[in-house]
């Protein structure tokens, strides 16, 4: 997915979040190529990967309504198809090492990374490090919670959403004072 169609999905996932139900083709279109590409390159299994993008969908046009409006389109619904996905596997008892790009718009490379490729990822993994270092304690752990599905701390399930929410949003705000310049 260029940026263009990023945008224009979260513009339009931002009207049908306001009630406007024409833009539920538009959604639609834009983000269920990506969610089934997803849900394949986490899971493994075609089929069962159609199955996770539908559940997925389902989910994000039932909770539209909860969508922040200043929020990336794409990036709220890969996170439900995540949350999705890692559920299957929990499920099944399966586990799957599969790196997913942070960026899933583009499409998954075939074959090997290019030299250009392996520099873009280490500049992108060194800025997420170095982000990472600026985050208060409480913030780290509950990223890392969340990432890698360890241990939650002992607080209500609420509790730790708005952790995770006030920690993704702090994470968001170093990295764009260090990315200023960028724009």
């Amino acid at each position: 997915m260029d940026q263009t169609t990023r945008q224009k999905a979260s513009r339009a996932m931002v009207r049908l979040a306001n009630g406007d139900r024409e833009a539920f083709d538009t959604v639609f279109e834009a983000v269920w190529p990506v969610v089934r590409r997803f849900s394949a390159q986490m899971i493994g299994e075609e089929s069962m990967a159609e199955d996770l993008a539908q559940q997925t969908l389902l989910k994000v046009f039932s909770r539209v309504s909860t969508f922040d409006r200043d929020a990336d389109a794409l990036s709220w619904v890969l996170g439900i198809a995540a949350n999705e996905c890692r559920t299957h596997l929990r499920r099944t008892g399966r586990k799957r090492n599969v790196t997913v790009p942070l960026e899933y718009a583009s499409e998954v490379p075939s074959g090997a990374l290019t030299p250009a490729e392996e520099v873009e990822i280490g500049d992108l993994r060194s800025g997420v490090m170095a982000v990472l270092g600026e985050l208060k304690p409480q913030e780290l752990e509950t990223i890392v919670a969340v990432i890698y599905e360890s241990q939650r701390p002992r607080i209500l399930p609420a509790t730790f959403r708005k952790r995770w929410q006030r920690a993704i949003q702090s994470a968001r705000d170093v990295w764009n004072q260090k990315h200023e310049h960028d724009s």
